[in-house]
């Protein structure tokens, strides 16, 4: 901005440009906040995603028995898989066509007798297939 004349007069349209762009202005004493919406992913059980299931101790009636390992992701808390002796080795697997993302899981034992209710368990991934 070229001044013309004196300091003082290059103060003055400085101070006249700013009111200008002041005038315009509103205080406004009211603030708005907007909590951030939710993970647009929904929720969804991966058990009825996967392509398989596979057990290395099966219950003795086969998958498709009372309490057989198809029981495992029924999604319903009344059913339940039982193999009746507990062995360390056992595991659950499902197979999926494509790589999941799991944030939780919910796991329920039967309570109808505590000596056979998980106390430790692992969960494994891979991207191998």
């Amino acid at each position: 901005m070229k001044c013309y004349q004196s300091t003082k007069d290059c103060f003055f349209i400085t101070m006249l440009l700013i009111s200008a762009a002041l005038i315009s202005c509103t205080k406004n004493s009211k603030r708005h906040y907007d909590l951030l919406p939710p993970d647009p992913e929904v929720e969804k059980d991966l058990t009825q995603l996967a392509t398989g299931l596979t057990v290395n101790i099966e219950n003795p009636g086969g998958p498709n028995a009372k309490e057989g390992s198809s029981k495992v992701t029924d999604g319903n808390i009344d059913t339940k898989f039982l193999i009746f002796s507990y062995d360390t080795t056992c595991f659950i697997e499902l197979d999926f066509d494509i790589a999941q993302h799991l944030d939780a899981y919910t796991l329920t034992s039967a309570d109808d007798a505590d000596g056979r209710d998980p106390k430790d368990w692992q969960i494994v991934a891979s991207n191998d297939s």
